[in-house]
């Protein structure tokens, strides 16, 4: 105590930044156990065992504070609890208008996803709710898988169109790792660096804001995205699920018929048994010994192994066939330099150089030409160019492009490269294995 200090109040303060740091770098304290996270529903453990109990669990370094009085999953259930277990499920989702069999499965898979994080060493891929019209109830998908999953709805978020804000956005996630997390109403292309590191990583780093110093932290949530037609990068088609629905109204909103009117409040109500379910399927899956059910997806063994697997073993088949399609993917590099690996053969019989394939392919045919087949072709170029015209793009722009995925295989055909002893020019041709 100061004199003359005794009455003045306390203030707010921040440390010193020496002071953060030293603590920051202090080793471990032995007698301090590892916080993975607080689990509001019971948790599914790597050997295939629940946790029911409140409290610590040392096993996955989650504590668990149930939100609810959940019913006892059985320790020893059969397939045909499994099965029954996701016809349960399935029935939440029954008035949603899904294009095809897998697509009914992504939001089963959402919520096994989000209940089995604990038990999955290694990334979980991303998870897109689409629709061919707006109405159609594809992010009340999100919301009904999280609010099953955690007891919450989620909060929304939009994906900036920026890398920079995109970073900033995860980064966000990284530090607060919320166990689901819903991207809203997707616009423009979805993919970029950032996220689609983040989506194949268990550890993700960062630029913390204010600075330029890079944080390493791990990565448990799972990405849910919704959106109308959205659009990938190449390399977002591997890394994504997607659950597809085709109304067959021009205005999905002005439907009146459903079995489950109030989805969202009759799942409140229902979610403790909801939730059993699930960790049924998962528990009667473990029991047989997690045995190979034929689900597999680059990237994410570790993931369709329980997950995947599970879903296989009730009966419900294999999710891993909702990937998007190719034709999702737009026309980022990656994607412009897989349709010229399929599609230039007949291009380049011989090895040329760009500047003569684009003899072959500029100007283009005129408005009352007959089309000549390459306009996919042309695209593509273009899409590595922004030297554009009748004239066709820059051949040094595009070559400097296609560069970067010289030998890489798309499907069956990979691009290459090499200077002619000739000519002493770069000429390109196609390889097929």
């Amino acid at each position: 105590d100061l004199p003359g200090k005794e009455d003045k109040p306390p203030e707010k303060t921040s440390p010193p930044d020496r002071i953060i740091k030293t603590f920051a770098a202090a080793p471990p304290w032995p007698n301090i156990r590892y916080l993975a996270g607080v689990a509001e529903s019971p948790i599914f453990r790597p050997d295939g065992s629940v946790r029911q109990e409140p409290g610590y669990d040392d096993a996955t370094g989650y504590v668990y504070e149930p939100i609810c009085a959940y019913p006892r999953v059985p320790d020893d259930p059969r397939q045909i609890d499994a099965k029954n277990a996701l016809t349960e499920l399935l029935d939440v989702f029954c008035d949603f208008p899904y294009a095809n069999e897998a697509s009914r499965l992504v939001p089963i898979s959402a919520i096994l996803s989000i209940l089995a994080r604990p038990a999955i060493a290694g990334p979980i891929p991303g998870h897109l709710f689409d629709a061919s019209v707006v109405g159609s109830g594809k992010t009340l998908q999100c919301d009904v898988s999280h609010l099953i999953a955690t007891g919450r709805i989620p909060g929304h978020a939009n994906w900036p169109m920026k890398d920079e804000e995109q970073e900033k956005l995860l980064s966000t996630y990284a530090n607060a790792s919320p166990p689901g997390i819903v991207i809203d109403n997707v616009k423009g292309v979805l993919g970029g660096s950032a996220l689609e590191q983040t989506l194949t990583s268990e550890t993700v780093e960062f630029r913390q804001f204010g600075g330029l110093e890079l944080r390493r932290q791990p990565w448990r949530s799972l990405l849910m995205f919704s959106g109308n037609n959205v659009a990938l990068t190449d390399d977002m088609i591997r890394r994504m699920l997607m659950s597809r629905l085709e109304s067959p109204l021009d205005d999905p909103t002005q439907r009146t018929e459903f079995r489950h009117p109030d989805l969202i409040e009759w799942v409140r109500a229902e979610r403790p048994r909801l939730v059993v379910a699930a960790l049924t399927m998962l528990r009667a899956y473990a029991v047989k010994g997690f045995p190979p059910a034929g689900a597999h997806l680059a990237s994410y063994q570790a993931w369709a192994r329980i997950v995947a697997g599970t879903i296989l073993f009730a009966g419900g088949g294999d999710v891993t066939r909702a990937q998007p399609p190719r034709e999702r993917a737009s026309l980022d590099d990656s994607g412009a330099a897989a349709t010229l690996a399929e599609r230039l053969p007949p291009l380049l019989v011989n090895p040329r150089t760009l500047k003569a394939v684009f003899s072959d392919l500029y100007p283009a045919p005129g408005r009352n030409d007959p089309p000549d087949g390459y306009d996919d072709v042309r695209e593509a170029f273009e899409a590595l160019s922004a030297a554009k015209g009748p004239l066709g793009p820059s051949a040094i722009s595009v070559a400097k492009k296609l560069s970067k995925f010289k030998g890489r295989w798309f499907g069956n055909r990979r691009l290459n490269s090499r200077i002619d002893e000739h000519s002493k020019v770069i000429v390109w041709s196609v390889e097929t294995r």
